[in-house]
């Protein structure tokens, strides 16, 4: 995804720099890239949240790991 990203990334870039009278007629010319750039940034950014997710659940565990540590064998 990260090739396809950057692939079409110069294309959603020239959108924002048309007119708007121009607009409509680049998307409908330029749709497949547009639609594949968006989906690729959609997935890195639903993985960049996966991985502060997967970061926060670490870091918890481990903090729960060193509580317990920090108690001593219960009896």
């Amino acid at each position: 995804m990260w090739a396809q990203y950057n692939r079409y990334k110069t294309v959603h870039k020239q959108l924002a720099r048309v007119k708007p009278e121009k607009r409509e007629l680049f998307e409908q010319r330029h749709s497949r890239e547009l639609i594949l750039y968006d989906a690729a940034a959609r997935y890195l950014k639903e993985l960049k949240a996966m991985e502060r997710l997967r970061k926060a659940a670490n870091q918890l565990a481990r903090q729960e790991r060193d509580k317990s540590r920090d108690r001593g064998p219960e009896r």
